[in-house]
């Protein structure tokens, strides 16, 4: 469990077709920052909301590589751990993977993972331009704290927390790319909080703003309290991951031993 203080620092940041723009977007963010470890929206690299899949793809292949190495440059300058989002080519052309990584503070990927859960409702269908990952995470320790991970709509699917939960995590980071649309800023507050809340947990979402985006990142401790919260704009919003608070929350609500195992089974990771 997190044995000292570590703080978080959320990049939310706006999101263009310009993928050259984006990284300098995120470099002057980075540069506001005193972050241990330091979360980024999904589709920082790139907004493919206009974009037709042969377009994302091709911008994918030609950029994926140097936005990567971009971070990791930006990981050991600032001496920080990067939760980084970038569509790369996937195997089922011209579909892209939807992945995150997690950099460590000498600028090495320590794990990534490509999101499993696609955004095909409320008249969406990502699936036409993402193929989907074929496996879960599975939480590591980096920066002081041990993570989680999940991308965006994959808030909605308790499993994916309670499977990770159960190895221990400290704080889920949700890279997210909300769209806007009637009562959907609530709908991600609450199940951040829901999620948090279940799992005594951390759970840090990072959200895109823009045009179609909601922003309003969050940073939401094991209580299931809101305790940072960027609003709309393109900002840095930070929160102090503290263990007495994780402690003392699963002291008082140990939700994950008191579970009927002899009722129900989750299968492990």
């Amino acid at each position: 469990m997190l044995q000292e203080p570590v703080i978080v620092s959320v990049l939310q940041t706006k999101a263009s077709t310009n993928v050259s723009d984006n990284m300098k977007r995120v470099d002057l963010l980075v540069k506001k920052t005193a972050g241990d470890i330091l979360v980024m929206p999904e589709y920082a690299m790139i907004d493919p909301t206009n974009l037709s899949a042969e377009e994302l793809y091709r911008a994918s292949y030609e950029w994926s590589g140097r936005w990567l190495d971009n971070l990791k440059k930006l990981a050991k300058e600032y001496d920080s751990c990067i939760v980084g989002t970038l569509f790369e080519p996937s195997r089922e052309k011209p579909r892209v993977y939807n992945t995150a990584v997690i950099i460590d503070r000498s600028g090495d990927i320590v794990a990534s993972y490509s999101k499993t859960h696609l955004f095909d409702i409320l008249g969406f269908r990502e699936s036409d331009k993402i193929a989907a990952g074929d496996r879960l995470f599975e939480p590591v320790d980096v920066c002081g704290a041990r993570i989680g991970l999940a991308i965006c709509f994959e808030i909605r699917y308790p499993e994916l927390f309670r499977l990770q939960a159960e190895k221990g995590v400290d704080v889920f980071f949700v890279p997210s790319a909300w769209y806007t649309g009637h009562g959907k800023e609530e709908a991600y507050r609450v199940l951040a909080q829901v999620r948090a809340h279940e799992n005594v947990s951390y759970v840090v979402g990072a959200v895109l703003y823009g045009d179609y985006f909601t922003g309003r990142s969050l940073i939401v401790d094991p209580r299931g309290i809101v305790v940072a919260e960027a609003g709309f704009g393109e900002r840095v919003v930070e929160a102090v991951l503290e263990p007495e608070v994780l402690a003392e929350a699963r002291r008082l609500m140990p939700l994950l031993d008191l579970r009927r195992n002899d009722l129900y089974k989750l299968e492990k990771l």
